[in-house]
């Protein structure tokens, strides 16, 4: 058995899309979004903003989407938010 086989499926996923070049902007911040899921859920716990989360994460080199997508994702994926319905004009 290789370590790849030790991967959790999830695992898996989150790797490949990373690796991806052709991988789009969402799927990709989703992915990092999970792979690092544990610190984030912390940092806001503690008090800090997604704001702040974006900015480290992005001085550091861990994320490049824009503020918005990381937010939405942060808010859809991370702490269960279902985005706004649209209205139909």
């Amino acid at each position: 058995m290789t370590s790849a086989s030790n991967e959790t499926l999830s695992q898996l996923i989150i790797r490949r899309i990373i690796s991806d070049p052709n991988a789009s902007s969402r799927d990709r911040t989703v992915a990092i979004l999970q792979l690092y899921r544990a610190e984030i859920e912390a940092a806001l716990t503690d008090g800090c903003s997604v704001l702040a989360l974006w900015r480290v994460m992005t001085a550091d080199g861990r994320i490049t989407s824009t503020y918005q997508s990381f937010r939405k994702c942060v808010n859809r994926f991370i702490l269960g938010k279902q985005p706004p319905a649209r209205r139909r004009n």
